[in-house]
């Protein structure tokens, strides 16, 4: 519990508005980025190549990317469920119709979760890749546009491969958005082998429905102070932050009392 100030504060027309020292403020900014043109690390290594579709069957984009991948003489195969042979994984059962719902895409990010957990469980091999790979459309721009619809609800795939990132150091990861409308299972299919080819390690990658292709990143954008309205008397419950970090970022509101 934090003491907050007496009074609500806001900000005054001559209150100096310039960020605190050693304070810079990055936003996400999606951004054209060609392919970098080398394939993702594990991809052509050799290993078993998972891709997790809904109903496995032939008119899938599931199964037209295993064919493609076959045909380039990946051991790649349509499953529909994750298994620990699997030194790779893309889960493509991210694409969601048009009229999907909101608990379809609660499902397809437990399903993500659940082959995730698989893929942890196997035991690495001596000087394996492995990679992990999302699929999903909520419109080729990770919802940015905001056209995505219902299937913005899907939209927590990139999250979950940027957690892999950080607890599986040795993967490659990438979570991939492909705008689906207007375009065929195959074409879908083509793209999105290219971008396994020739995208290198990158994360976040959107396919849109342009043809172009965009990535995430961090750029440096203008400090923006935000009025305090924290009246004296309520009463903040933090968690978290058990390393110190926490406290130290709360310690200056206590100098309002």
């Amino acid at each position: 519990r934090v003491a907050a100030p007496q009074t609500e504060t806001t900000a005054s027309a001559t209150e100096d508005t310039s960020p605190p020292a050693g304070i810079t403020r990055f936003s996400p900014v999606l951004e054209v980025s060609p392919a970098p043109g080398f394939a993702l690390p594990g991809l052509l290594a050799g290993g078993r190549v998972e891709v997790v579709d809904n109903a496995g069957d032939a008119s899938g984009v599931g199964a037209r990317i295993a064919a493609r991948l076959q045909a380039l003489g990946v051991d790649a195969h349509a499953v529909t469920l994750a298994t620990s042979e699997a030194s790779g994984i893309l889960f493509a059962k991210g694409i969601l119709a048009s009229d999907a719902s909101q608990d379809d895409g609660i499902a397809v990010q437990r399903a993500a979760l659940a082959a995730a957990r698989t893929f942890a469980r196997r035991e690495r091999r001596d000087s394996e890749h492995r990679f992990f790979v999302t699929l999903q459309d909520t419109g080729g721009d990770f919802a940015a546009s905001g056209r995505a619809g219902e299937r913005a609800w899907g939209g927590g795939l990139p999250g979950l491969v940027k957690t892999a990132a950080a607890e599986w150091p040795d993967a490659a990861v990438k979570a991939i958005d492909v705008a689906t409308a207007g375009a065929s299972p195959d074409a879908v299919a083509e793209r999105v082998v290219a971008e396994l080819l020739l995208g290198g390690r990158d994360v976040e990658v959107a396919l849109g429905a342009d043809g172009g292709r965009a990535t995430y990143r961090h750029r440096q954008v203008a400090y923006r102070p935000v009025p305090a309205r924290i009246r004296r008397g309520a009463v903040l419950i933090v968690s978290g932050g058990a390393r110190g970090v926490t406290a130290s970022s709360l310690a200056p509101l206590c100098k309002y009392g």
